[in-house]
């Protein structure tokens, strides 16, 4: 469903100042509840609660995120994408983010095609390295590479096939494109909405209640129907409300007995609406990096 909108008439300027302030108001206040993490901070660190996974560990450890939480893979290949490039020469250099690709052994979908990327960790230079091996409760961890379970000498009995390596830009260059981006009020409202129910769940022990969920559900997939589908600004939106959606969806499954059919519809409804708009980009696009994107990481 489109919504009909009101269209409100700004300065093409004064429409730029507007929301690159925004932006940057939101990087802070989507950011001040916590000192930035580093692997020093992390290491021996243990998360008491399913979400936060390696891909959020990869990014805290390289200074672009600032919260523990769960980050899909298509959010994590967008700052592979953006901001990485592939290391051959050598590719275990500190600072390099390694992934492990291969079978998914703990897969029902024996039907699917080609390596899936299966882990991703941070190289400390030494033959060493920085992961967190679990999307469950479980330590963040510094470590020789051959005692990874997907990275070292055990990967192939854990179904890694391959090995890659990528170098990446420094924090204030990513945290500087992605706060422009968050300047988008779509965006804003998603990050803002899961950093609001991450923080209720670690920090008051509980998520937020049915109704707001319920309500924050509904209007996100009208919202995102209503995007056109173009562009890098979208492409981010669809990235991140999957990252919205595994987040709050994991915890209404844990958490049955505090939810109802109105919630779980609602998330329903959202993930349709999240994979419209990524078919829409994907149609109207002429950006082969893009199509390539979505065909890399437009699965669920």
């Amino acid at each position: 469903m489109r919504l009909k909108s009101d269209v409100l008439k700004f300065p093409v300027f004064s429409l730029f100042v507007l929301w690159t302030a925004v932006g940057f108001i939101s990087l802070f206040l989507n950011s001040a509840h916590a000192a930035a993490w580093t692997v020093q901070s992390l290491n021996q660190y243990r998360s008491e609660h399913t979400g936060p996974n390696c891909y959020n560990a990869t990014l805290l450890a390289k200074g672009y995120m600032d919260q523990m939480q769960y980050v899909d893979g298509m959010e994590f290949f967008f700052y592979i994408e953006n901001f990485c490039q592939l290391q051959t020469q050598n590719p275990l250099a500190a600072g390099n983010v390694l992934l492990a690709l291969g079978t998914d052994l703990s897969s029902v979908d024996h039907e699917a095609v080609g390596p899936v990327v299966l882990h991703s960790a941070l190289s400390l230079g030494d033959d060493r390295l920085f992961e967190k091996a679990t999307a469950y409760a479980g330590a963040y961890e510094t470590k020789k590479i051959s005692e990874s379970l997907f990275y070292g000498s055990a990967g192939e009995e854990n179904g890694t096939s391959a090995r890659i390596s990528y170098a990446c830009v420094t924090a204030d260059k990513v945290r500087a494109k992605i706060s422009r981006l968050n300047a988008d009020p779509l965006a804003n409202r998603i990050i803002s909405f899961k950093t609001k129910f991450v923080k209720s769940v670690f920090e008051q022990r509980k998520g937020l209640d049915k109704k707001e969920v319920t309500k924050e559900g509904e209007d996100l997939t009208k919202l995102l129907a209503a995007r056109v589908g173009r562009g890098e600004a979208d492409l981010y939106l669809v990235a991140i409300a999957r990252s919205w959606l595994g987040t709050v969806e994991s915890y209404v499954k844990e958490n049955q007995e505090n939810y109802d059919q109105d919630t779980v519809y609602s998330l329903v409804f959202l993930k349709e609406a999240v994979s419209d708009l990524a078919e829409r980009i994907r149609r109207q696009t002429k950006s082969p990096k893009i199509i390539k994107f979505l065909e890399r990481t437009d699965v669920w």
